[in-house]
This record gives structure tokens, C-alpha cells and sequence, in this order.
């Protein structure tokens, strides 16, 4: 599609949260103008008044073109595309202050008033682009929690699900967090991870008084109710507080 430079115009009337809505105008197309600041967006020119603001690949998938006769029919196709640039406007401005999953970009997107079709448009073009990585966030999210401490897997899973990463994704960053935390190993080391995982988590709750009041038993069902909705499986429970239960 052509570019031409365009000549300081007229803006025109503004559609959704910042994109330029489709004018009233006659005539031709005069320029399309590309602008600095966001590469991916075209401005339209008919004479010296800006008729549109809009996608490249929406202008090259409508054919807008210099010369191309500017008709109300036209118009009414353009601003139904208009309307994925401002979602995008909105996409980029949310992820400048926090990176986030898709869905829960999604989500914010939809709490703006985007249709959902147009929220998932924007959202698939960040991805394409490179600016949107669900798997590249949740791993990052997964080695901070390692990072912070004990963590089981399914509490690792739990945690990127609230972060609206995807369920598949999620077991799979859990499991390769866990496996590359117990050094790269098999079923084995991954197990010893969550066994020393579970054994520290049940070393602070002991520190933090879960088993100070009541006999042994009572505390050890403390220390493994609250290692539980910590998502370590009893097995590993069982095995921690035997190995506590033995120590002198």
C-alpha cells in the first residue's frame, strides 16, 4: 500500500478513547500517512482534512489507497475497523504499567467497553508482534515464587490460574519451574524438591506458633491442614511430619 507524506490537516472527529473516527468528507483519498509514534497505525487524508485513523493491516485488508474514492459506504466500513485501534491503544497502554497475561489483558479491555471480538483482535496482534508472551510471564512468575521460597507445584499452578495463564500453560511452567529447581533431574530429584519444599514451608509454620498450643498430635494436624491449602500432596505431608516425628 502506498504512503504518501501528508500535510498538516484538520483532525477529525475522535471515535473510542483516542482513535480518529470516520469524517464526513467527499471526495478521494489524498494521502495515507504512517505515524511516528505508533508504526502500526495509518492516518487517511481526503483533501486536507484526516477522515480516519486506523490499523496498517486493516487499511491494506479495506484497500485504502491513494485516489480511492471516499464514499459514506467506505466510511461506515472504516470506523467498524477504527474501533481495533483504539482497543490496541488501550492493550499497550495497560502492559506499559504491568505485564499480565492475555486473559487478564482481555478481561481489562472488556471492563473498558471493547467488544470482546475486537479486545481478542488486539490482543491476538500483540501477540504476534511479540509484545504479549503468556508463556515467557508465567515463567517468570513461576521462578519468582521459587525464588521467594517453599512452593509446591499445584499451589505454583493455582497461583499463575489466578493469573488467568492458561490451564495447559500452567501445569506445564509448574512442572518445568519444579523439575529446573531440583536441578534439571527425573521424577526422583523433582520429588525431593517438593519434600524439601514441604519441609521448609512445615519449619515456618513451627516457627510461627501452628504447633504451639495442644499435644502432638493436635499440632502436626495444624502443621498438615495448613500445608494442604498450600497445595503439597499427603503424601509428601505424611512423609515430612514422620521425618519431623523421628528427629530427636
Amino acid at each position: 500500500m502506498t504512503i504518501e507524506p501528508a500535510a498538516p490537516a484538520r483532525s477529525a472527529r475522535r471515535g473510542a478513547r483516542g482513535s480518529a473516527a470516520p469524517a464526513a468528507a467527499s471526495g478521494s483519498i489524498t494521502a495515507i500517512e504512517a505515524r511516528p509514534r505508533d508504526p502500526a497505525a495509518r492516518v487517511i487524508h481526503v483533501g486536507d482534512a484526516v477522515v480516519a485513523e486506523l490499523l496498517a493491516s486493516h487499511a491494506a485488508e479495506l484497500d485504502l489507497r491513494v485516489g480511492r474514492r471516499w464514499t459514506p459506504a467506505l466510511a461506515r466500513r472504516v470506523e467498524a475497523f477504527a474501533t481495533a485501534l483504539a482497543a490496541r491503544r488501550d492493550a499497550m497502554a495497560i502492559l506499559g504499567r504491568s505485564a499480565m497475561s492475555s486473559g487478564r489483558l482481555r478481561a481489562r479491555l472488556l471492563r473498558r467497553g471493547h467488544p470482546d471480538e475486537i479486545a481478542q483482535g488486539a490482543i491476538s496482534e500483540l501477540v504476534a508482534h511479540g509484545w504479549l508472551n503468556d508463556a515467557v510471564y508465567a515463567r517468570t512468575i513461576a521462578a519468582e515464587a521459587i525464588r521467594r521460597g517453599s512452593i509446591s507445584r499445584a499451589a505454583l499452578v493455582a497461583r499463575l490460574r489466578r493469573r488467568e495463564i492458561d490451564e495447559e500453560l500452567a501445569e506445564r511452567v509448574a512442572s518445568e519451574a519444579i523439575r529446573d529447581a531440583a536441578g534439571g533431574a527425573g521424577g526422583g530429584e523433582t520429588r525431593g524438591h517438593e519434600l524439601e519444599s514441604c519441609r521448609r514451608a512445615a519449619e515456618k509454620l513451627v516457627r510461627r506458633g501452628a504447633s504451639a498450643a495442644g499435644d502432638a498430635r493436635h499440632a502436626a494436624r495444624r502443621v498438615a491442614s495448613a500445608l494442604a491449602r498450600r497445595g503439597f500432596d499427603p503424601d509428601i505431608i505424611a512423609a515430612v511430619l514422620r521425618s519431623s516425628s523421628d528427629e530427636p
